[in-house]
């Protein structure tokens, strides 16, 4: 998924207001409450577990967003697209074969 101008501009107030060590302090809340999330659907899986597991996703999927807007964009990019051609490369070795991306 990702944020339209107003979702964003709401997630900037957040930071401008709370301040960005509180809110990174929100997101390793967020990230344990997650944790815990996966690790309870993945034992009962339920429709109760599922739906949290999802809201979880989606309040992590929020902070990290907000990290992403407090540190620069560029430096992130940068990282992700080295992780994930690290990953392509370890997905050709598994399977033999050029990955598409």
């Amino acid at each position: 998924m990702t944020f339209g101008t107003g979702e964003r501009e709401v997630m900037q107030s957040a930071l401008n207001i709370y301040g960005r060590d509180n809110q990174f302090d929100i997101a390793i809340e967020e990230m344990s409450e997650l944790t815990k999330a996966i690790i309870k659907h993945r034992r009962y899986a339920t429709a109760e577990t599922y739906e949290n597991l999802c809201e979880e996703i989606a309040d992590v999927m929020i902070m990290v967003e907000q990290l992403a807007m407090a540190t620069e964009y560029s430096e992130i990019g940068r990282h992700i697209y080295g992780k994930i051609e690290r990953l392509k490369q370890r997905l050709r070795k598994e399977i033999g074969r050029d990955v598409t991306i």
